[in-house]
């Protein structure tokens, strides 16, 4: 009987490692796609503003500076 309870009581602490494991396993993988997530909203983030400014430059052209380099552009 005393051997029963001991082995149940190794195998409640098994059980327990294991699961503190999962749990730590299923928390970085949480804390992996937090990450990503952050680095593509970033790069998003970057793209947006890069576009911006590019537009911001088209609008500043004047008319001749824009068809000139709309000209130079269908050359290539």
């Amino acid at each position: 009987m005393m051997i029963l309870q001991k082995l149940w009581g190794y195998l409640a602490g098994l059980g327990a490692i294991i699961l503190g494991l999962l749990g730590l396993f299923a928390y970085a993988k949480r804390q992996g796609k937090k990450e990503e997530q952050a680095i593509d909203t970033e790069r998003a983030l970057q793209q947006a503003k890069e576009s911006n400014d590019i537009a911001q430059a088209n609008r500043n052209l004047s008319d001749d500076a824009a068809r000139a380099k709309l000209r130079g552009d269908q050359r290539d």
